[in-house]
């Protein structure tokens, strides 16, 4: 009898570390990298937003780079946005620490030029915003 609980108890842990179901390395996964005026963004944030408004979110890493797993198939639109959000208008903020990106205002609403049609698999999309 402890023979067949032990074998049991060792199938079901070996089942629990096996898992079930695909790896994330599987999964849909869209990848770029973030430029303003040519120089990389690093700590911004880019949604894609599919044609369901279904959303999918990332932050830059320190060469702008981002990494959005499960995206929203189709036609997908962009919004891209600093950690810090610009002061409102007619307040003067103190300068930003240094390093600190401004993305221009124009990114903040999905209407702008980024658009890109994701299909699934792994695939590619860099930004490249303009002043």
């Amino acid at each position: 009898m402890t023979q067949l609980f032990r074998a049991l108890a060792l199938a079901t842990v070996a089942g629990l570390v096996g898992g079930c179901g695909s790896s994330t390395d599987d999964a849909d996964k869209l990848t770029g990298r973030v430029t303003i005026g040519g120089q990389p963004a690093k700590d911004v944030t880019v949604v894609a937003i599919g044609p369901d408004r279904t959303e999918a979110s990332a932050l830059t890493g320190p060469n702008g780079e981002y990494a959005l797993t499960k995206p929203p198939r189709g036609a997908l639109r962009f919004r891209v946005t600093a950690l810090v959000p610009p002061p409102p208008a007619g307040v003067q903020a103190p300068p930003p620490p240094p390093g600190t990106v401004t993305v221009p205002a124009k990114y903040a609403k999905p209407d702008n030029e980024l658009v890109f049609t994701f299909d699934g698999g792994h695939q590619t999309y860099d930004l490249e915003l303009k002043r």
